[in-house]
């Protein structure tokens, strides 16, 4: 039983894009759910303000796009829930978290949105990929819960 957990990262900081996957990979472990985040082995970026936009270099450590994009897809590929966090998205449409959503889509996968109407992606192309739509993180994490747990 696995989880992706998608969501905005260019322009926020470290900790906005790592707290809350924290949080909810600990919460989905409880009950035996593992969860992967695109920010594992990332802690390299802790010094920068905001993160920025897949840059190819990241604190003299070479990042090419293509490893971003492979390893994204890999994980939405290989896990049964991807849980999309829009919730905080600040003013811009993320580019990446849309292209997971195709993803998720194309793999069949079952997809958890979070985000309230006022939600810059509140679309109806995402809300018609998604398989839930809710307002709050933890009606997310619990919905992976009662999916995934027997």
């Amino acid at each position: 039983m696995k989880v992706y957990l998608a969501g905005p990262i260019s322009g926020h900081s470290f900790s906005d894009v790592v707290d809350w996957r924290d949080e909810a990979r600990e919460i989905l472990a409880y009950s035996g759910i593992t969860a992967y985040s695109p920010m594992r082995q990332e802690e390299y970026l802790v010094e920068h303000q905001l993160m920025p936009e897949a840059p190819d270099e990241y604190a003299g450590v070479s990042v090419a796009p293509e490893a971003i994009v492979v390893r994204d897809r890999y994980d939405v590929m290989n896990t049964d829930i991807t849980l999309m966090n829009l919730s905080g998205a600040n003013g811009r449409v993320s580019i990446g978290s849309m292209l997971e959503a195709g993803w998720a889509d194309a793999f069949r996968k079952i997809l958890i949105v979070v985000m309230d109407e006022e939600n810059i992606h509140n679309h109806a192309m995402l809300r018609g990929l998604a398989s839930y739509v809710v307002p709050t993180l933890n009606e997310g994490l619990v919905l992976c819960q009662s999916i995934l747990l027997p």
